[in-house]
């Protein structure tokens, strides 16, 4: 089975997400797939292999690349904490970080 590129995304967003820490249901379950097949894309991606590597001589990083280079990448959204995940976010990877000001910056006396 060739690499879709709308499967190549996701494959894309579940390995982010696995590294800001989420377990395979937490990423199957956002991303509404099987936990089953998160686990497969994970195994096939450490392996470097994919269904039709035999086939087109083709691997899965290289399906990532084309995809990168032909669509303009997406927004992604991590719902986290940013103090949880500061230490493993590259330098210079993102460009705005969208955070709620904690409870303490809330202006005194001001309600809804």
């Amino acid at each position: 089975m060739k690499i879709t590129p709308q499967r190549a995304e996701l494959i894309m967003e579940a390995a982010q997400l696995r590294e800001f820490g989420w377990t395979q249901q937490q990423i199957a379950d956002a991303l509404k797939v099987r936990q089953y097949t998160i686990s497969r894309w994970f195994k096939k991606w450490h392996n470097g292999t994919s269904d039709d590597e035999h086939k087109t001589g083709r691997n899965m990083q290289n399906d990532r690349y084309d995809t990168m280079h032909t669509e303009p990448p997406p927004i992604r959204l991590f719902p986290c904490l940013y103090e949880d995940v500061a230490d493993r976010i590259p330098s210079g990877s993102i460009d705005l970080i969208l955070t709620d000001p904690p409870s303490s910056m809330r202006l005194a006396g001001r309600t809804k």
